[in-house]
This record gives structure tokens, sequence and C-alpha cells, in this order.
């Protein structure tokens, strides 16, 4: 570039630019050993997570309970109202347990 087009367009020497992209390469390699590092780390957690069995039946467990305490929910549902008002309130808050129980294994 010019001195002219540099003075017209108000744009800096074009050694200045030079000098400041030499000084961010060091900050970026830094950043970037930074990252290959807890790219290692996460690998490193990744590998020994792999290792760790009964996560699977774990899960069919938990959906077992469920489905029965929908099943329950269900009788108790059915129950209370073939009972008379006074006596259906427990067994329904039962059952609005039951249905608590089946979303939190659900989750």
């Amino acid at each position: 570039m010019t001195r002219k087009l540099e003075e017209e367009f108000n744009l800096p020497h074009l050694d200045d630019l030079d000098n400041e992209i030499q000084e961010v390469v060091p900050d970026t390699q830094q950043q970037i050993a930074e990252v290959q590092e807890a790219l290692t780390i996460s690998d490193k957690i990744n590998g020994a997570l792999a290792e760790v069995r009964g996560m699977e039946a774990h899960d069919s467990e938990m959906d077992d309970i469920a489905s029965q305490a929908v099943e329950s929910y269900e009788q108790l549902m059915s129950l209370g109202m073939n009972m008379t008002d006074m006596a259906a309130g427990p067994v329904f808050s039962n059952a609005a347990a039951m249905l608590k129980i089946a979303l939190e294994a659900k989750d």
C-alpha cells in the first residue's frame, strides 16, 4: 500500500499491522494448548465412564417401577370412585402419590 492510500483511508501503516499480528499469535497458541489439554481430560473421563456397567439395568428397573405405580394409581382411583366421599379422600391422596412416584421414576 502507498502512503497516500493509508492517509486517505486513515489506515495504519503496514509495519504496525505486522507487529500486532505477531503479538496475537502467542496468545492463540496458548489458548489452543489449553483447549487440547481440556479435550484430553474429557477423553479420559469418557473412557472411565464407558467402564461403568449396569446403567441399562437401572433404566429398565425404573421403567418397571413407573408401570407398577401407574397400575396402582388406576386401581386406587377405581377403588376411590366406589367409596363414600369421606372415605375416598385418603385413597385419592395415595393415588396421587403413586402418580408422583411414576413420574419421578420416568425422570
